[in-house]
């Protein structure tokens, strides 16, 4: 991103946290988690598909850090809205 808009990756960095609070990897981390929070909210696409699509290589990597973020599993997240 940094050379997209020709800045050095410290450069960018600076103004990145600055406007966001946040470095772009917890950024993305937390941008990932909400189109999978929305994605198992309404859709029945099964959980591997869900990690695919946001991004992760793995559906481990994926539980992982969805419970690191939301605090609880992609399927007991799922399960919260499925009877709601």
């Amino acid at each position: 991103m940094a050379a997209e808009l020709a800045l050095s990756e410290r450069t960018f960095l600076r103004h990145f946290c600055a406007a966001t609070g946040q470095t772009p990897k917890i950024w993305l981390q937390h941008e990932r988690m909400h189109k999978a929070k929305a994605l198992l909210e309404r859709d029945q696409i099964n959980i591997a598909g869900i990690a695919e699509y946001c991004g992760f290589q793995t559906i481990e990597g994926f539980r992982n850090a969805f419970r690191q973020i939301v605090g609880i599993t992609p399927a007991v997240y799922r399960r919260q809205f499925k009877y709601n």
